[in-house]
Order: C-alpha cells, then sequence, then structure tokens
C-alpha cells in the first residue's frame, strides 16, 4: 500500500493477489530476472504517536534533572579518566550478546547471530520509553515470527527467557546479598505482595474457567498452549539450547554490573563485584 496512490488502494481488498500475477506476467513476457520487491514505508500517526511519545518522555527526564548542581557534575567530568570510559564502551557489545545467545536458546530454529544482536540492542532503547519491557518482548515476538517460528511458540521462548533470566538474577542477588551482608526487608510489602499474589491467582483461575468452558476460545488456546508447552520442553531437553539459554542470562547478569563498576572507576570510585550485582 505504501508503494501505490491512496485512492488505488482505498476500498479495494486482495490487491497483493493482483500485483503478484502482474509481476509473474512481466517476467515471463520479458524473461527479466524477479526480484524481491522493496520494502517501502511511509510515514504513519503510530510513527507521530511515537515521536511524540518520546519527546514527551525526553521533557520529563530534563524536568527532574533541574535540581542537579551542572558545575559538580562537570567537574565530575572534567576529571574522570576516560582510559575507564573507553573500556566500558569496548565491553557494552558483550551485553546484547549474551542476550541474543539467550534468545537462540530459547527456540527450536537456529536464529542468525547477527541479526539477534542487533535485536537486542534495539530492544535496550525500546524498554526505555515502555513500561516493564513490553517493548522488547513486543519487538523480540516479531523477530522471531519473521524468522519463520510460530506466535505461539515465540510466546513459550519468551515465558522460558523471562523464568530463567528471572530465576539467575535472583540466585545472583541473594548470593551477592550474603557476601555483601545486605538485608532484605520484606515486612513492609508481605501484606501487598499477599493481597497482589491472591488477586493474581483469582484472575488466572478465572481465564482458565472461561478458556476452559467457552468451546471456541478452548479450541482456540488449548492447541496454542499445548505447543508451546511442548516447544518448552524440547528446548529443556536439548543440551546445547540449554547452554545457550542458561549461559548468556548469566552472562549478561555478569558483564552489565562489571560495566557498572568501570564506569564508577572512571570517576574513582570503586565498589566490590557482589556489590555491583546487588
Amino acid at each position: 500500500p505504501a508503494a501505490l496512490p491512496g485512492g488505488l488502494t482505498k476500498g479495494v481488498k486482495h490487491q497483493g493477489k493482483e500485483l503478484k500475477s502482474v509481476r509473474a506476467a512481466l517476467v515471463a513476457a520479458t524473461g527479466a530476472e524477479d526480484v524481491p520487491p522493496l520494502k517501502i514505508k511511509r510515514l504513519s500517526l503510530l510513527n507521530i504517536g511515537m515521536l511524540v511519545g518520546v519527546l514527551f518522555a525526553v521533557g520529563i527526564a530534563f524536568h527532574s534533572m533541574q535540581g542537579m548542581n551542572w558545575s559538580s557534575v562537570k567537574g565530575e567530568f572534567e576529571n574522570a579518566t576516560w582510559a575507564w570510559a573507553f573500556l566500558a564502551l569496548v565491553m557494552y557489545p558483550l551485553v546484547p550478546m549474551s542476550w541474543a545467545t539467550a534468545l537462540m536458546g530459547c527456540v527450536n530454529k537456529d536464529l542468525p547471530f547477527v541479526p539477534t544482536v542487533l535485536t537486542q540492542l534495539a530492544c535496550s532503547f525500546l524498554n526505555l520509553i515502555t513500561p516493564n519491557g513490553i517493548g522488547g518482548t513486543a519487538l523480540q515476538i516479531d523477530y522471531l515470527h519473521k524468522q519463520d517460528v510460530p506466535v505461539a511458540s515465540a510466546g513459550s521462548a519468551m515465558v522460558l527467557s523471562t523464568g530463567v533470566g528471572g530465576a539467575i538474577q535472583m540466585i545472583l542477588f541473594l548470593g551477592a546479598a550474603a557476601i555483601t551482608a545486605t538485608a532484605v526487608d520484606t515486612s513492609s510489602s508481605s501484606d501487598s505482595s499477599s493481597s497482589n499474589a491472591l488477586l493474581v491467582i483469582a484472575i488466572a483461575a478465572a481465564l482458565v474457567g472461561v478458556v476452559l468452558f467457552i468451546p471456541k476460545v478452548k479450541n482456540k488456546v488449548v492447541p496454542a498452549v499445548k505447543r508451546a508447552a511442548s516447544d518448552i520442553w524440547a528446548v529443556v531437553r536439548n543440551p546445547r539450547k540449554a547452554m545457550q539459554l542458561i549461559g548468556g542470562d548469566t552472562a549478561g547478569n555478569l558483564i552489565y554490573p562489571l560495566i557498572l563498576g568501570v564506569c564508577m572507576l572512571a570517576f574513582n570510585q570503586h565498589l566490590d563485584f557482589a556489590q555491583l550485582i546487588v
């Protein structure tokens, strides 16, 4: 649609099939090579809305910095050790490479490494303007779908990645907290956490009831859930995929605090590695 005038596409269905038949006829008549068409995109209201959202987020960020002593910040940068900063810059690509390795371990299909790394790099920027990593998750599902991974399998990959990544983060956090004698106070939020847990369980039970007792919903959801569970089980049983998933997530969660420590050294500050993990 972006390649044709608006008057030709408005109210007309199945135009893609007609264009393919025209292309096939041209190839047959001229003997030319059938080159894949270029993907053309026009500026849309969605693009404008995302731009407005980014500018709004930048405005909030600047507003929150009004009370900052910029002269002291300037002094910190003037006295910084830029060799450490350069080292942090060189180390940073290891982070999206680690997340990419973990994502490659979440699906049965062998994903290309470089495009997967670039996708993880894009997710890090997208998550800056979307809450709770929703944008990054959606982008990864779309990427997996374009790599011929079914949507149900892509969703199961995200569930597996989130679960394994969360478990690794918790193990690293508790271990580092024990080493550094960090006290974790959970008493103030125990009541709210328990009520939230009960609410989540109630919502999940209601959703399961809706799925099981409405045939149309059941026939669509249950096969997808079975496919997702089968994909997760196949990945878990594959030693190479399991090593990619666990190794990638572990590496990412260790490299991140290491880069933070290097950035602190650039400003003549130091923390132990266990403290950086916490």
